[in-house]
């Protein structure tokens, strides 16, 4: 068994006075594993022990101690742990551990960036009248791409959107490599950092191994780059459904043929379909009723949730 991962849920100790006089501060953690565990294994495993150090630098001449471990299993192979921690004055004579796990404690660092899109537009808005002065036009409904015998443009009609870009980077004890795969590529199924379902795309998770001199000696941790994008838009395309060749149903049985023209001449570009394979009859398509397939540009969708992923509003 291997613990892929502890990282940081709460953002910063979150604390009270007890009745002894003690300053009492918790952590939360998110642990995930790559098999069922125990509690044991993920008390052993995670960043504090019992009687653990680390400075609370909220608080002048003041460290901690964890008196407490909770762990509290999610699901399988995902765990929250909460460790308790007590104020304990600092002598000078604290233990290498003082200091030991610090880096993994500190803020993540968060830059938003934008990026530029270059893609045909399948949909687009069109001018009432355009005879009319620009400051007087009105505007359609999204509608199809097409000229005015409902026919796609050939080279597409080119469109230039900006997209913004979340670059989000914390410290982990460990490369969350199994996470990696696992999110890049996917798009949010659920909302997400107060967004909706299907607005964000994980573009890359990567890890740099640094090594760092501390008080307490020489200590390494992994610094985790998550990039995230958000399109207001969703992730999602609508398709003409339409092609070279359609299904023709004849003597029982389907059969794949080029569309043809009426004169069973065949076509020289692909034609709109009826969402079942077969040619759209010359009625619809002049009644603009032209058949669109959905389709998730991405790899597929997953929960963000589990990144444990928070950021200033």
């Amino acid at each position: 068994m291997s613990i892929l991962s502890f990282t940081r849920k709460t953002s910063s100790g979150e604390g009270d006075m007890g009745l002894d006089g003690a300053d009492r501060r918790s952590l939360t953690f998110t642990a995930r594993t790559d098999v069922i565990t125990t509690i044991d294994a993920i008390k052993a495993g995670g960043p504090f022990q019992q009687g653990s150090y680390f400075v609370d630098r909220g608080a002048t001449k003041l460290s901690l101690v964890c008196d407490g471990i909770k762990p509290k299993q999610i699901s399988d192979l995902v765990w929250e742990v909460q460790y308790n921690f007590s104020s304990h004055p600092i002598t000078g004579r604290e233990p290498a551990g003082a200091y030991q796990t610090d880096p993994i404690l500190r803020l993540p660092e968060v830059s938003w960036g934008q990026e530029e899109v270059h893609r045909p537009a399948q949909t687009a808005y069109r001018v009432v009248d355009n005879t009319l002065d620009p400051l007087e036009w009105t505007w359609t409904d999204p509608e199809a791409v097409v000229n005015s015998a409902k026919g796609r443009y050939p080279q597409g009609l080119p469109r230039t959107r900006n997209r913004s870009v979340l670059n989000y980077t914390r410290n982990e004890l460990t490369f969350p490599k199994y996470y990696a795969g696992l999110y890049m590529g996917k798009v949010n199924s659920t909302s997400w950092l107060g967004d909706q379902a299907y607005q964000w795309k994980c573009k890359s998770i990567t890890g740099q191994w640094v090594w760092e001199t501390l008080p307490s000696g020489l200590v390494g941790y992994w610094k985790v780059a998550y990039v995230f994008v958000f399109d207001p838009v969703y992730w999602i395309e609508d398709v003409l459904d339409e092609g070279n060749f359609a299904l023709d149903y004849a003597n029982g049985a389907y059969s794949v043929t080029g569309v043809k023209t009426p004169k069973k001449v065949p076509m020289a570009g692909p034609v709109p379909l009826d969402g079942a394979g077969a040619q759209l009859s010359g009625d619809l398509i002049q009644a603009g009723s032209l058949i669109y397939r959905t389709y998730l540009d991405g790899n597929g969708l997953i929960d963000f949730n589990a990144l444990a992923i928070t950021i200033p509003p």
